[in-house]
């Protein structure tokens, strides 16, 4: 099992650039949080509209938390996998709050049993395996429960132009959140614990090589800015690497947690 992505909420940077593209009117929140300072803030439109984006592929699981701010008053899509043509699969919350699986907005392939509520917070798991247009399995989880399962219907069509649109505002009337966005590359078809995703910044310097401070020099700014850092302008190669932050500092305290996964990221630039 390998982890392909994971976000926390724009916890890390106040931004989204770990997504490969936004739509429409999604912002960086601290209205509400699941984990940590902010969650993602995703008003309400049409399909399509209001989104982040993160790749495709088959199989897959994604672990995320939803918040909703109003029961839809027609279907609404929560998630909908891209194909660039038709026989897009996409999943959605009806006026009830259930959860269904529908293609290309045809007929309703399954249909979840948990009523979905709001303004608080639900952990959902989708696990699924596409082999061709027909046969193919797709699993959801609400807060831990198998809630949804559908089996080798057709015309699912191959991940053309590979995006998921994450959408949880969509025909709600009302703006809805997303918080602890994790997935990996398992194929087994089962669920994932309730996993968070938080961020831990540089603290203090283990070696500090670059020539130049940029304004004062520091390198943990949130949001991300280009007023200080560091810089080098030499000829020989260098090193400018920092301790994190302990488990218990931060905005989340990790103090006896398990750490499933992480991800180190960089922010710069090379001068001509």
């Amino acid at each position: 099992m390998t982890i392909l992505f994971l976000e926390s909420g724009t916890d890390a940077t106040h931004t989204f650039i770990f997504y490969i593209g936004v739509s429409g009117t999604v912002s960086s929140s601290t209205a509400q949080a699941n984990t940590g300072l902010r969650s993602i803030s995703i008003a309400a439109g049409a399909a399509f509209t209001n989104a982040v984006r993160i790749p495709w592929g088959t199989p897959r699981r994604l672990s995320l938390h939803m918040r909703f701010g109003a029961t839809p008053g027609a279907n609404a899509v929560l998630l909908l996998f891209s194909t660039g043509t038709g026989g897009y699969l996409y999943l959605g919350r009806n006026t009830s709050g259930n959860l269904f699986l529908a293609i290309d907005g045809g007929a309703t392939i399954a249909t979840g049993t948990a009523t979905l509520g709001n303004d608080t917070w639900i952990h959902l798991v989708f696990a699924w395996i596409r082999t061709s247009l027909s046969v193919n399995e797709f699993r959801v989880w609400v807060n831990g429960t198998i809630d949804l399962t559908a089996t080798d219907f057709s015309t699912w069509s191959d991940p053309v132009n590979n995006t998921i649109y994450i959408q949880a505002g969509n025909n709600t009337g009302a703006v809805s959140f997303l918080d602890d966005v994790f997935q990996d590359d398992d194929s087994s078809l089962t669920t994932l614990p309730d996993i968070r995703v938080t961020a831990k910044l540089p603290a203090t310097a283990n070696t500090s090589g670059f020539d130049t401070d940029v304004g004062t020099g520091a390198v943990n700014e949130r949001p991300l800015s280009v007023t200080n850092g560091k810089q080098h302008a030499g000829l020989t190669d260098v090193q400018e690497n920092y301790t994190l932050q302990a488990a218990s500092v931060g905005d989340v305290d990790l103090t006896g947690a398990t750490i499933v996964g992480y991800t180190g990221w960089v922010w710069a630039k090379r001068g001509t």
